[in-house]
């Protein structure tokens, strides 16, 4: 790798952490999960699942406000085309 596209990658980075220090603190910890005596499909499987979660509290946060704002929705079932 030159030095050149070593200076790029860090002009993209130095931001990021910049603005994100939590970011900071996981890609420090991120290289500790590669040395767990889990297997990477349970780490993989538990990162959905985190993720699943987080998205349902969202969720319960989210619909009540919209709706207390007025926003509608209208569920509209798929349609299946023959050709």
């Amino acid at each position: 790798m030159s030095f050149s596209a070593l200076f790029a990658m860090w002009e993209l980075v130095l931001p990021k952490l910049r603005h994100d220090r939590l970011e900071l603190y996981t890609r420090a910890v991120q290289p500790l999960h590669l040395l767990t005596p889990a297997t990477r499909a349970s780490l993989v499987i538990g990162q959905a699942m985190s993720a699943g979660i987080r998205a349902v509290f969202q969720v319960m946060v989210i619909v009540p406000i919209a709706l207390f704002v007025g926003v509608r929705s209208t569920p509209i079932p798929a349609t299946f085309r023959r050709t």
